[in-house]
């Protein structure tokens, strides 16, 4: 082989490696270009079951999943205690240790509902409705004992005060009338009302 036929073949050589290097560079710099183009779509739709949505130690701080009566929203601290729970009409707030604290719903017959617990996770307000449809306050001891309820009535408000063991023992209230009335009753239920003709 002489040197033209060696130079010869060392250009093709060199034209080969030169088209294969370009179109490899073609399809590099094509993949970045599609791939930043893709990066600010965001998609329409995303179906899943469940989500998460993880610390940097990789615990679920967030979860959104269902149950039997709908969607459902958990919130946790990196402990894994529940912070937050928003589930089928009803909300509850915990503190750091798991306890709840605060629930706001909907009763079955379609009415709010706020109560308060406190950490032993017993009931002590509860802000609702009457029977009646009408606003009401009630405030419970931590054995479930109705203490104070604050309501509105027909004619006005009216203020019920219960003893521990469960004696309605004052009242304070519109009469039928629209008129004040105060009551109040030792334990075994004898007392007095005052009326303003009295």
């Amino acid at each position: 082989m002489n040197l033209e036929d060696r130079v010869a073949k060392l250009e093709r050589g060199y034209r080969r490696w030169r088209g294969a290097s370009l179109a490899l560079g073609s399809v590099l710099v094509l993949g970045v270009v599609m791939g930043q183009a893709g990066v600010g779509r965001v998609p329409e739709l995303v179906r899943t079951r469940k989500l998460e949505v993880v610390d940097s130690q990789g615990a679920a701080v967030v979860t959104l999943d269902t149950t039997p009566r709908g969607g459902r929203v958990l919130m946790m601290n990196s402990d894994g205690h529940l912070l937050m729970e928003a589930s089928a009409g009803s909300l509850d707030i915990y503190n750091s240790e798991g306890q709840k604290l605060v629930r706001l719903s909907a009763t079955k017959n379609g009415e709010g509902l706020m109560a308060t617990y406190n950490r032993r996770g017993e009931g002590v307000v509860a802000v609702g409705v009457t029977k009646d449809g009408e606003g009401a306050l009630t405030t419970y001891n931590g054995a479930g004992q109705k203490l104070v309820s604050l309501s509105a009535t027909d004619q006005g408000g009216a203020v019920s005060v219960w003893n521990s063991t469960g004696q309605a023992v004052s009242t304070i209230r519109a009469d039928e009338q629209g008129q004040g009335e105060v009551g109040a009753w030792n334990r075994q239920g004898k007392g007095r009302t005052l009326t303003p003709g009295q």
